[in-house]
Order: structure tokens, then sequence, then C-alpha cells
């Protein structure tokens, strides 16, 4: 495993919640190659009303990326885990440079620039939802916690 910190009130899941960020990374995409990194999660964070979670990368200089996962927590728990892991979809589209912003704010989507784009600016889910990373993160991130939630129950809750 990887670096994974987790930041929350919440003690008695941390286990569960790293296990849930590193599991996501690992099925992400398997064949590709994946860059070193170490990731915080801030589960519990305050961010603007309409926001669930964000995920934020940059390029430490040893060569490993560091990834800031935040999280509201403003749900309920199913709903809240499958924040975090949408938001540790983003983390693998980094971590395998899927999905790559330059250091001037330009959007990299399987090598192809989507331009410089503001969140903040976007007038609906929508538009929000049509952008490739967002795309694949929606339609991956129900498979990927029925996976989880199955190999949390079969494989750590047993031990």
């Amino acid at each position: 495993m990887e670096d994974i910190r987790i930041i929350t009130k919440e003690s008695n899941n941390v286990k569960l919640y790293a296990i849930a960020i590193q599991s996501t990374i690992d099925s992400y995409r398997p064949k590709l190659k994946r860059f070193e990194y170490k990731i915080s999660a801030r589960l519990g964070s305050k961010m603007p009303a309409r926001e669930l979670g964000e995920c934020r990368y940059s390029d430490l200089a040893d060569g490993i990326l560091s990834i800031k996962i935040k999280c509201t927590w403003k749900c309920n728990f199913i709903d809240n885990l499958a924040v975090l892991i949408h938001e540790s979809i983003h983390a693998a589209q980094y971590i395998t440079h899927v999905n790559k912003i330059s250091d001037d704010g330009e959007f990299f989507w399987c090598g192809k620039s989507h331009g410089y784009i503001n969140y903040d600016k976007m007038s609906n889910e929508y538009q929000y939802k049509k952008l490739p990373w967002e795309k694949e993160a929606y339609d991956l991130e129900n498979n990927m916690m029925e996976n989880f939630m199955k190999y949390y129950i079969s494989e750590v809750r047993t031990r």
C-alpha cells in the first residue's frame, strides 16, 4: 500500500477509508503504469454548498505525486463512501496520468487538451458531468463501490 493518510473525526473507520481508496486505485485501469504517490484524505471538510468532494494533485520534487482528497461528509455513510470512491477514481486518473493538469492550469485527458476549466464558473451540473474525467468517475463509481463492499465484507471483516 502506498502512503495514504486519513484525517477524520471518525477514528473507528480510518482503516476502511484507506482500504476503499487503495482498492479503487488498484482496480482502475490495471494495465496502466502507476506513478508513486502519497495521499492525504480529509473527511468532514468545509466546502462550497454544491460540492461534496474534490481531488487535487501536485508533483513533488522527488517525482512522487502528492494527492489531496477532501470530502464534506454531509450524507449518510454509504453516500459518503461513494463520494470518497468517486474522488479516489480521480486520484487513480492522476496516478496513471490519464488525467493531467499542466502547471498553468490546462486540463488534459488521455493526452488531449481540454483547455482551461474553471469549475466555479460552470453554470450547471450537466456541463460538469460532460467533462471526460467526471463522466468516467460517475460511470465507474457504483461498480467500484459494489466491488469494494463485496471485497470488504468477504476479505477484511472476516479477518
